[in-house]
């Protein structure tokens, strides 16, 4: 441990002595080769002169002090004023004093010029005399009461032009507000109630361009108002020059921008152009009039769209790199960002889509087709790009993602109703006591009281099993509309009740282990409108 003391000791006073002899070595620099600050001299909110060399170990913000200080001297005078040059010579620096009524203010040096500009020094005496002259005439226009006078009353006038010129703009806001909603209200008539959100935007576009031009108006009062007072016009003439220097620059970005914006619009119009006759070659083969192989009816809004998208894609491709600004680090970061987000969220939103263009291009279902996904039953109202809607039997309208309606099994009832037709199984289960040929004509003689179905193919029974206490017959027709399915259904069901009650055969469902005193289970044809059942009371099926 003394060990390790002793070495920390020895480094400290190691790095004391390297300090002492860096602080011993320091004043042996010239200050000379340390360049001196600048400092502006500035009267009445005026530059006057910028002073970059030392006189005489004077460093330039002394400089400015000491002719702010004579300058303060002169003004409690109220003495004229004649500003005068003298040549002077201090040490081995040469140089020209300024004078105000043969009173010494300051001194300017060679150094004092600025290193680009290669002007002599006269040269620069001179702007800097004119400079002065400026700052005091201004000095006697600020204490002149008929001066101010003057410029609170433009002030004040300028200030009621722009609030009158505001007043008018808010009335013309509102009244285009009036205008919007009159016109909004006569198209909700013409069914575009799209319009309303249209509307909307619109007035708080205008909103926005309103309160823009008050703001604009207030900035030229406040620049106008400023330039009217001789102490506060260079602030005025910053903010104009401020302000015409960003419309010029404006105005030169928008004639640079000219040849891209030229070239923008012309890439524009070409995708524009190709879209409408993508459009125009779909909608065709959509109406029959066109023929291409491997393109059918149900697929053809989803080609469209996929086509436009890839021609959208491409033209914003070629059109991107003359896009002002798109060159611009701030353009490349919201582009980065954006591709990020797009990333991260777009997984789901790519598996919808995908199932949605797989549920297209398969054909398993059209608008209109009356199917069953999973436990919904019902008639498609849309098969969309993310999912599908469905109109059930209680005129709910049911929205499946794409993704669902894939990992499910899909009944079309609709598909082959063109052609042959769907067929549709009615099935109860029968006593073996009961011949069979009497049971198939039954449910023949149901069929041919049902409405709603065809009659080519005709309907058959099937003997799907011969069970432990019973036989399973099913009934086979075809509908003649597959939208009515559950109401055909329905009065083939009371048919065949009707049928089998009237020849006095039980139909086995649920079971029976015994019958109550050896009969069998019927409703006797006397009893078939018991109130408050009336005749006819069978279901009606829709049109």
């Amino acid at each position: 441990m003394r060990q390790w003391l002793e070495i920390v000791l020895a480094v400290c006073l190691m790095m004391a002595g390297l300090h002492g002899v860096a602080r011993a070595e320091l004043p042996a620099l010239t200050t000379a080769s340390v360049p001196a600050s600048e400092a502006t001299l500035t009267y009445m909110n005026r530059d006057v002169v910028v002073f970059r060399a030392s006189l005489a170990g004077v460093t330039p913000e002394k400089r400015v002090k000491r002719a702010e200080r004579r300058l303060a001297d002169h003004e409690r005078t109220g003495d004229t004023e004649v500003v005068g040059q003298v040549p002077i010579a201090i040490s081995t620096q040469q140089g020209i004093g300024i004078t105000l009524n043969d009173t010494f203010l300051f001194t300017l040096l060679p150094e004092d010029r600025d290193p680009e500009d290669g002007r002599p020094l006269s040269a620069l005496a001179d702007g800097v005399v004119v400079a002065l002259k400026d700052a005091l005439a201004a000095r006697h226009a600020q204490a002149d009461p008929a001066n101010l006078i003057k410029g609170l009353l433009f002030a004040g006038l300028a200030l009621a032009a722009i609030a009158l010129a505001v007043l008018l703009l808010m009335r013309l806001r509102h009244w285009l507000a009036i205008r919007l909603q009159r016109q909004v209200l006569h198209r909700l008539e013409a069914n575009m109630p799209w319009l309303s959100y249209l509307a909307q935007v619109l007035e708080r576009l205008v909103q926005i361009l309103v309160a823009l031009v008050c703001i604009a108006l207030g900035y030229l009062w406040v620049t106008y108002a400023l330039a009217q007072f001789p102490l506060t016009r260079p602030f005025g003439d910053q903010l104009g020059n401020f302000l015409l220097g960003l419309l010029g620059n404006m105005a030169m970005g928008v004639v640079r921008a000219l040849p891209d914006l030229i070239t923008l619009a012309i890439i524009l119009l070409i995708t524009r152009a190709l879209t409408q006759s993508v459009k125009a070659l779909f909608d065709a083969v959509q109406e029959g009039r066109v023929q291409l192989p491997g393109l059918y009816r149900e697929t053809v809004g989803a080609t469209r769209r996929l086509v436009n998208i890839a021609i959208w894609a491409l033209g914003i491709t070629f059109a991107y790199p003359h896009i002002p600004g798109s060159q611009s680090d701030v353009f490349k970061g919201l582009s980065v960002l954006f591709g990020f987000m797009l990333t991260l969220g777009s997984a789901g939103v790519v598996n919808q889509l995908m199932s949605g263009m797989t549920l297209v291009y398969s054909r398993a279902l059209r608008k209109g087709d009356l199917v069953q996904i999973g436990e919904t039953m019902g008639v498609v109202e849309e098969v969309g790009t993310l999912s599908t809607r469905v109109l059930n039997l209680y005129n709910e309208v049911i929205t499946i993602p794409n993704s669902v309606v894939m990992s499910n099994q899909i009944r079309n009832y609709s598909r082959q109703e063109e052609g042959q037709g769907v067929m549709v199984g009615c099935k109860v289960t029968i006593g073996y006591d009961t011949p069979w040929r009497q049971v198939e004509a039954m449910l023949l003689n149901a069929a041919k009281g049902t409405p709603g179905l065809r009659n080519t193919p005709p309907p058959c029974v099937l003997q799907r099993a011969l069970s432990d206490f019973y036989v399973e017959y099913e009934l086979m027709v075809t509908l003649a509309d597959t939208k009515a399915r559950p109401f055909v259904l329905t009065r083939l069901h009371a048919e065949v009740q009707d049928e089998f009650n009237r020849y006095g055969v039980q139909i086995m469902s649920p079971n029976f282990r015994g019958q109550p005193d050896g009969g069998a289970v019927v409703v006797p044809q006397e009893d078939w409108y018991k109130a408050p059942a009336a005749p006819p009371s069978r279901p009606v099926i829709p049109e």
